[in-house]
């Protein structure tokens, strides 16, 4: 019974052992895309290469709101804004210099009348009589 028991140990430490190692390899491979974020903002000032959202916001978390990192925090953003929300910072664009961050401008109303303005004003109308009646109901039964 005693060798059932050790044998049983030794599979229990073997499968412990296991376990911090693939917790191990799995920080590690963390800590080398948070790296590779860093050795690329480094080379040219700019973060060109594709990471995820996860492996920016752990370079993020590293920087420890550092004022020294304010740079390195702005081409992050610059990256989830191009990326991750699909706006363009490429500047001016088209004849009208306007970037793609603008809003667009608003269309001239065509010869349709506006129906969903009638529909309310129709509405304010029915409630605003529907007080005045229940007022007058209310006074004359006093």
């Amino acid at each position: 019974m005693s060798s059932v028991s050790r044998i049983l140990r030794l599979c229990l430490l073997a499968l412990a052992l296991a376990a911090c190692g693939a917790g191990a390899a799995t920080a590690q491979s963390a800590a080398s895309d948070v790296d590779r974020v860093f050795l690329d903002y480094a080379q040219d000032r700019s973060i060109d290469g594709a990471y995820s959202a996860g492996e920016l916001r752990a370079a993020l978390e590293r920087t420890g709101g550092d004022a020294a990192y304010r740079d390195f925090e702005r081409a992050v953003q610059r990256v989830f804004d191009r990326d991750i929300l699909g706006l363009s910072d490429d500047g001016p664009s088209g004849a009208g210099g306007a970037s793609g961050l603008e809003l667009p401008e608003p269309q001239a109303p065509g010869d349709q009348p506006p129906w969903p303005l009638l529909a309310l004003t129709g509405l304010a109308g029915a409630l605003v009589l529907a007080g005045v009646g229940s007022t007058v109901v209310r006074r004359a039964r006093r």
